[in-house]
């Protein structure tokens, strides 16, 4: 018999060893083993009474001498099934933990004004809310974004018309960083006040920030994911972060 099976069982190597010789001799005293397995006296005790709680092993005793046995050999199928069962109950905790636990970050999302939105509804209310915000405050957005037309892309010309013709309505004020590879191109989002970055600059992503507010979109992610960010402190840094990149960038 293979020691590593046994040991897949929860045996030590030695109570393997102990298991392996007991099949052999069917039944036997203490003195038998320990001949057979060439073990320390107190080693073999310690093992066959490892073995008889973990039910492997059973005793017996006949004038005043004990006998070892291996037990039922459907042990081994018991300790399966109890695995099996063990795992089941393991599954249930293990979906009901995943459920509280993501009921928590939702809620510690929400508490730091943190929201995440998929898709093209997601990305166009972006725009809407984003342009209320600035007429309402009179205030500008700072954009930065590789400019070669992925919002197009991404939305539709349609879509894209009508965000680029509502914020001309609306005067709403920005300013751009993009990548030098999209000077060339004449689009009549683009302005005087564009800023332009080396080529090797990327852009895995799109960033406005306005008000407190920071909002970063994943555009090569399928569905969009849109992840807006409410915090005055958060806003801040990445204007901060804006206008250092802006003073780097060139007309």
């Amino acid at each position: 018999m293979d020691i590593g099976d046994l040991e897949k069982f929860g045996m030590t190597k030695i109570e393997a060893q102990i298991y392996d010789e007991l099949i052999s001799l069917k039944e036997s005293k203490i003195g038998e083993i320990i001949k057979r397995t060439g073990l320390h006296r107190g080693t073999v005790y310690n093992a066959i009474n490892s073995l008889i709680n973990k039910n492997f092993v059973v005793f017996s005793k006949r004038e005043n001498e004990t006998f070892y046995k291996i037990s039922d050999a459907h042990i081994f199928l018991d300790l399966v099934n109890l695995e099996k069962e063990d795992i089941d109950k393991k599954e249930n905790i293990a979906n009901v933990l995943m459920k509280e636990i993501e009921e928590l970050n939702k809620s510690s999302l929400k508490k730091q004004g943190i929201s995440i939105g998929l898709g093209k509804k997601a990305y166009m209310e972006h725009f809407w809310n984003m342009f209320r915000t600035c007429k309402e405050k009179n205030i500008e957005y700072c954009w930065i974004g590789d400019g070669l037309g992925n919002t197009a892309k991404q939305l539709g010309e349609h879509n894209y018309r009508k965000i680029i013709n509502i914020k001309k309505d609306m005067k709403i004020k920005f300013r751009s960083i993009m990548n030098q590879k999209a000077k060339p191109i004449k689009h009549e989002d683009y302005k005087p006040g564009d800023r332009y970055l080396p080529e090797n600059y990327s852009f895995p992503t799109y960033t406005w920030i306005y008000d407190n507010k920071v909002v970063i979109v994943i555009w090569q992610a399928k569905p969009m994911i849109v992840i807006t960010i409410e915090d005055e402190a958060t806003a801040k840094s990445y204007k901060s972060y804006f206008e250092t990149m802006y003073k780097i960038a060139k007309k």
